[in-house]
């Protein structure tokens, strides 16, 4: 993050946050953005990058409707519910040096620091399980801790949980080629980068997004797709 700071301070400081997308309407010369709070923005090109989920559940709306093919790719390709969770404890349990902890159930591992800080990612199958049973899931996590530590929650001083819908892809049996699909420009105005349009095994990464990024800016400058 601080190498980013450090070489793309304009473009940082240009940067709008809290301001969802909510259309895009690529019918016209140029491309019309508006966004949830009805700010309007007009570009020549714009590169979608989106989260899978949010494209899937249609919360930005598409002038004229992606076709077909995109939107059949977008179903083809899947996604994991998942809970990040952080807690800080008085102090360590474990030995000193220890950084992974196999789990015992729902929460398969922990991250663990030597000052006492827990990180957890549940995904997939086990944070359905969290959603379906009833209570915090936060909670449900430390609980999980306090069965391989026991009295751990007793010991925590600070937590924090996030919870994403659709945390990272995943290639279900019959995604094809969708991935390609998904990554392809339309009409040289709609641009899209994010971990789900890498299609040489990426995908699900940070790095993966990253690379995603340089195709598509490539594209854009160039005006063909790579």
């Amino acid at each position: 993050q601080a190498a980013i700071e450090r070489a793309f301070p304009n473009a940082l400081n240009r940067i709008r946050y809290n301001t969802a997308v909510s259309s895009i309407d690529y019918s016209g010369a140029k491309v019309s953005i508006q966004d949830q709070s009805g700010g309007t923005y007009s570009c020549d090109r714009i590169l979608v990058t989106a989260p899978l989920d949010v494209l899937k559940s249609g919360a930005i709306s598409f002038t004229p409707a992606l076709n077909s093919a995109k939107q059949t790719s977008l179903s083809r390709i899947g996604i994991d519910r998942s809970y990040c969770a952080m807690f800080k404890l008085q102090s360590a349990l474990w030995p000193s040096g220890t950084r992974r902890i196999i789990g015992n159930n729902i929460a398969q591992s922990f991250e663990v620091t030597d000052d006492g800080w827990v990180y957890a990612e549940v995904s997939g199958a086990q944070a359905d399980m969290i959603s379906s049973i009833f209570g915090d899931p936060l909670n449900i996590i430390q609980q999980q801790f306090d069965q391989l530590f026991p009295g751990a929650i007793s010991q925590i001083t600070d937590a924090a949980i996030h919870t994403w819908q659709g945390n990272r892809s995943y290639d279900p049996i019959g995604v094809g080629d969708a991935r390609e699909i998904l990554a392809g420009s339309i009409n040289k105005k709609l641009f899209f980068a994010g971990e789900a349009t890498h299609t040489v095994g990426h995908h699900g990464t940070l790095h993966g997004a990253m690379e995603t990024g340089l195709r598509a800016a490539t594209e854009i400058l160039t005006g063909s797709a790579s």
